[in-house]
């Protein structure tokens, strides 16, 4: 019975590491407003075995740093929509073009140190307008903060995957709690597979945010 719950653990955790793989595929070729697509990533840390939530439990700080990254990329558009009156969920490129519209030659935007894009604005430009780049520069900021943040991330979870791998499944009591620990082993194990490639997918909406201003803007 031992040898079968390890078999069936190690299987889980095969399955687990492979969906980043595959998770990787259909994060290719996304544009700046596709963060909010990649969310859903969430653990079960209530199997009814503390011996099995203790485990994932530790990986929940780095899921809500890549929770947060994702909520601060999401938040980029909506700090020029909101300013403008553009609709709830207009894309970031169409928004930065009616921007520039509105501001015409006297905005400009400029890469800063670490990375971070910052607009200017000369003066005579319409309120609405210096509200959009007020906004627009703290969402900014705060988006490359966040993504930066995601560095450590990967690491963090393949040390809780390693921890699950180790896991001896025959000690879980009572018996009747195998299945339900079981599969919230396997679920858990599938979304920490997915984290390294959602890092990578969240670096990329951001350069895809920067080609978008640099491009609107600039020209």
């Amino acid at each position: 019975m031992r040898r079968f719950m390890v078999f069936a653990l190690a299987m889980m955790v095969s399955v687990g590491m492979s969906a980043d793989a595959e998770a990787g595929k259909k994060k290719k070729d996304k544009g700046a407003d596709s963060a909010k697509e990649d969310k859903g990533l969430e653990l079960n840390l209530d199997s009814g075995v503390e011996s099995v939530d203790s485990i994932f439990k530790k990986a929940q700080a780095p899921m809500d740093t890549l929770h947060n990254a994702e909520a601060k990329l999401d938040a980029v558009p909506g700090a020029i929509n909101g300013a403008l009156g553009l609709a709830e969920g207009t894309p970031f490129k169409d928004a930065v073009a009616e921007l520039k519209t509105k501001a015409g030659d006297k905005i400009s935007v400029a890469m800063e140190d670490g990375g971070v894009p910052k607009l200017s604005l000369e003066d005579g430009v319409p309120d609405d307008v210096k509200t959009a780049v007020d906004n627009l520069n703290t969402a900014l900021s705060e988006a490359v903060s966040a993504v930066m943040g995601l560095t450590e991330v990967p690491g963090q979870v393949q040390a809780v995957v390693e921890e699950a791998k180790a896991f001896d499944p025959s000690t879980i009591k009572p018996v009747t709690a195998v299945p339900k620990a079981t599969k919230a082993i396997g679920g858990n194990l599938k979304v920490l597979g997915q984290v390294p490639s959602q890092v990578q997918a969240l670096g990329e909406s951001l350069d895809n945010i920067k080609k978008e201003l640099l491009a609107g803007i600039n020209g």
